[in-house]
């Protein structure tokens, strides 16, 4: 079986028998997220999770791409070819007629040229120019299923999750290498080109393998979960151990990968050592780290997209700041009014784990008193900062990871709640809403 066939076999699988071909895409800047159900694709805010924008087709949807800079997306149809949309307008800026079968694949371009790929019987890609809405040439460049194509770090070149994997010129557009990957059985699911010679590929036949593209040679490979098969057409349980997104960490050095059982497994990108293994034990049709890689969005079985954190990545804890004045009067004969303020951190919580510091600031400035816990999330003061002037109180919580956050109050004149009142007490002089004396006793003159 070609190369071809055995794709349209497995393409075929997962659109028709298991429904999972499902594309879920982030907006580059992980604001947004694309979800495609069959003819339309929606647009979804990653904080809201409500739908921004619906842009609908009259023909299935197999393929999007966000532009790299401008609110614009790329969306691949069975048989109306492309289109490219304006998401914040929902209008349509062009339509590019050339594809007369599925669009598999696109790719942006030095954020002006698009590559389009339609990979049935035979290789059919063009490459557009967006700024003209023109064909600039027709090329052979199959851009398979999934994110199964990188560009190189220098923006030079293309390399697809063929079987061998395919290097392009993107200055020419032409061929120039074959690489073929050591016990490599199907195509790849998901590539990253992470450095000039290295390339992580993620496999359907659920490996991950670094290899050296310049030498051919592999660097290593490691299994993404506890099963691979090696038939050329998956079953149903197979699917559930396809690579469905990779994610690399420049900083760290690491690589992640997501499979379709939900196994999330973490490595050392030079020597491929594992560094991390979690489950995400939510069922889904599709799913895929967010840019920043501490999020997953996925498409529930119910067919709604939903975002959770990622189990291997700490999340930085939340601060909550709040006050409260307290007024307490002395014992007689000389009962006199005190007031304190407290402040209150006890809002603050840690999504997977536990706060262990809490500190305060008073105008930028570290409150410091003769007795603070900063394992607790109160703060005494023993005088009331001047009703009639703004001052910034700011909590830092420092959770068990080490990671911080902060959150800040105003307190002043027409933000100051009313304080919490002694029975015995009652305000005798008043300044609009705001007590400026109060007086106590036993009973109160009527």
């Amino acid at each position: 079986m070609s190369l071809v066939s055995a794709f349209v076999a497995i393409l075929s699988l997962l659109s028709f028998q298991l429904d999972i071909q499902l594309p879920l895409t982030w907006k580059p800047d992980g604001q947004q997220l694309a979800f495609v159900d069959n003819t339309t694709v929606y647009i979804i805010d990653a904080s809201t999770l409500e739908t921004v924008a619906t842009l609908p087709h009259n023909e299935k949807v197999w393929s999007v791409a966000w532009h790299p800079m401008e609110p614009i997306i790329a969306v691949g149809t069975s048989n109306e070819g492309i289109f490219i949309w304006n998401v914040e307008t929902e209008q349509v800026l062009s339509q590019f007629p050339g594809h007369s079968n599925w669009v598999t694949g696109l790719i942006w371009i030095d954020n002006r040229y698009l590559i389009s790929s339609e990979v049935t019987e035979e290789i059919v890609s063009f490459i557009w120019d967006i700024e003209t809405s023109s064909l600039v040439q027709e090329v052979e460049i199959p851009l398979l299923l999934g994110n199964a194509y990188s560009i190189s770090p220098d923006e030079q070149y293309l390399e697809t999750g063929a079987h061998p994997i395919l290097i392009y010129n993107l200055n020419t557009y032409e061929l120039i290498d074959r690489v073929v990957v050591e016990g490599a059985l199907n195509p790849a699911f998901h590539m990253i080109w992470i450095t000039e010679d290295t390339v992580i590929m993620g496999d359907l036949d659920g490996f991950v393998r670094s290899i050296n593209i310049n030498s051919a040679m592999l660097n290593y490979v490691v299994e993404a979960n506890d099963y691979a098969y090696e038939t050329l057409v998956p079953t149903p349980d197979d699917v559930l151990k396809f690579i469905f997104d990779l994610h690399y960490f420049p900083n760290s050095q690491q690589i992640m990968s997501l499979s379709g059982d939900g196994t999330i497994r973490q490595w050392d990108v030079v020597t491929g050592g594992l560094t991390g293994e979690a489950t995400f034990n939510i069922p889904f049709k599709n799913a895929t780290f967010n840019p920043a890689g501490d999020r997953i969005a996925y498409i529930s079985l119910t067919r709604s997209v939903e975002i959770a954190p990622n189990p291997l990545i700490n999340q930085p804890p939340v601060a909550v700041a709040d006050y409260e004045i307290i007024i307490t009067t002395t014992p007689p004969p000389a009962s006199r009014v005190v007031e304190t303020m407290r402040l209150d951190g006890s809002g603050s919580y840690d999504p997977d784990g536990t706060i262990v510091e809490y500190l305060w600031y008073m105008d930028g400035a570290l409150i410091t008193l003769p007795v603070q816990d900063t394992a607790t999330p109160y703060a005494d003061l023993s005088s009331v900062p001047n009703q009639f002037e703004e001052t910034i109180f700011t909590l830092v919580v420092t959770d068990n990871e080490g990671f911080t956050s902060s959150a800040s109050f105003t307190y002043g004149t027409d933000m100051s709640p009313q304080p919490t009142q002694d029975p015995n007490c009652y305000c005798d002089v008043w300044n609009g809403d705001v007590c400026l004396t109060w007086e106590c006793s036993n009973t109160q003159d009527q």
